[in-house]
């Protein structure tokens, strides 16, 4: 009885062992896609102020052409202001885009880690699965 005991015991921590061994991947791979998750987080809200910058930028255009349209104030100085506000509003946009497209890199590169942990996560189950079907023969042979 201490010998089978001894068995059962020897064959529980060896499952334990090759279990903690086959989720340390997916484990560090977990904390890979919350690292990319949060920086995919910190891109969307400067895309957020990057989207604030370029309404108040189109803002200040409509204002310019309103006041244009109206022929009040200077119109050398309100097509300055208009011309000027119209480039800033480019260069946000440009910004934008390029901030757009490192976002959606990162966002592919995370569906692609979270694939591959799915896949993981499968063959684990599977492996388990027959570890534990190995497990239950040797004990009942015992």
């Amino acid at each position: 009885a201490d010998l089978h005991s001894r068995d059962l015991a020897w064959i529980s921590d060896f499952v334990v062992q090759q279990v903690a061994m086959t989720l340390r991947p997916m484990m560090e791979q977990l904390q890979e896609t919350d690292a990319a998750a949060e920086y995919a987080q910190l891109l969307a809200q400067r895309l957020g102020a990057e989207v604030s910058e370029v309404r108040g930028d189109v803002e200040r255009a409509n204002r310019c052409l309103t006041i244009l349209r109206q022929g009040l104030g200077a119109q050398g100085e309100s097509r300055c202001l208009l011309q000027r506000g119209l480039e800033s509003a480019v260069r946000s946009v440009e910004r934008l885009d390029d901030e757009t497209e490192g976002l959606l890199a990162l966002l592919r590169g995370v569906e692609e880690s979270v694939g591959r942990q799915e896949a993981e996560a499968r063959a684990l189950r599977a492996g388990q699965e027959g570890l534990a079907e190995r497990a239950a023969a040797g004990a009942s042979a015992l």
